[in-house]
């Protein structure tokens, strides 16, 4: 699957997006940045940087932190791990938490992806589930990338 099948139209291909924000996309990996400080790191002010991400990404940076999270997760389940100890490792509060974080991002739960999960082996994502999701691809609804590849 290629960017230009999850991308809607009118956001920029990931090679366009602004350099700033590929910036902060890359700090968000760490969940404990809060976003007055991420955006002083980018030079940019808070109300700047969400609209930049809205502007390039067609989503918001918080739903950005929440798919490197399940990205994260979903590596922990591929690896072994149980649900619960996936929801820690994609930094949520608790299964519950991861579940209900999935399936509002994906329309799947942790436990409905889990045999494709495992079936892909140690480290190897299935494609649409990549912790550099591909710029503008939407994260809600039944028809994101990662649904369409575990349904």
């Amino acid at each position: 699957m290629t960017e230009e099948h999850v991308r809607p139209s009118g956001v920029l291909p990931s090679a366009e997006v602004d350099a700033r924000l590929r910036a902060a996309m890359e700090a968000l990996a760490d969940d404990r940045v809060a976003l007055p400080g991420l955006a002083a790191q980018v030079g940019l002010s808070p109300q700047r940087l969400r609209a930049l991400a809205r502007r390039q990404l067609g989503v918001p940076l918080a739903r950005w932190r929440i798919w490197l999270r399940l990205a994260r997760a979903a590596d922990a389940l591929g690896e072994g791990c149980t649900l619960a100890e996936a929801a820690v490792a994609g930094g949520f509060a608790d299964q519950a938490h991861f579940t209900r974080q999935m399936r509002e991002m994906t329309g799947l739960t942790p436990s409905q992806v889990l045999p494709v999960l495992r079936a892909s082996g140690p480290g190897r994502r299935p494609p649409g589930l990549s912790g550099s999701r591909p710029a503008g691809a939407r994260l809600t609804g039944s028809r994101s990338a990662y649904a369409r590849w575990a349904t």
